[in-house]
């Protein structure tokens, strides 16, 4: 169930990125609340897996969890939303490639790892494709300011 659950989860959010720019005329907050929703319906489907009626949780844990919903995932998703509308989803899908990154800086800095010749061999290769996009983003933006200029000294 596992690998399932995080293979659906990757496609999700991939979908989730590309599909952006077809609702992107609607309010963001619409758009946080339908993923939101849309996860919570897909996640208990895997939550029912696991029996939760036979938990008894504390108020302080429903309540921690409930904020942390509302306020950390609600407002991430309302940020991520307006970035992909701001910037585009190919530059916020390539801030997800940090991640590991900053993953292995923080070990070697805070837990003094060793980061093995493969790992960084990895962070090698994300750095990489990180620049290869970037440059054909900023590329594809030049390319769209010298057409909006022309079109406009053509009107």
């Amino acid at each position: 169930w596992a690998q399932l659950a995080a293979t659906s989860a990757a496609l999700l959010y991939a979908l989730g990125n590309a599909s952006v720019r077809f609702v992107g005329h609607l309010p963001m907050s619409l758009l946080g609340a339908a993923v939101m929703t849309c996860a919570t319906v897909f996640a208990g489907g895997f939550a029912l897996v696991e029996a939760p009626w036979s938990i008894q949780p504390s108020w302080g844990s429903i309540i921690a969890m409930a904020s942390s919903s509302l306020i950390g995932t609600a407002a991430g998703y309302y940020v991520f939303f307006y970035l992909i509308l701001a910037t585009g989803p190919t530059f916020v899908a390539l801030n997800n490639y940090i991640i590991p990154i900053l993953g292995v800086v923080w070990g070697v800095v805070f837990l003094a790892e060793e980061p093995a010749s493969m790992a960084l061999a990895a962070l090698m290769l994300i750095l990489a494709g990180i620049t290869i996009t970037n440059s054909g983003l900023r590329r594809e933006r030049r390319l769209n300011a010298v057409l909006d200029r022309h079109e406009d000294r053509s009107r």
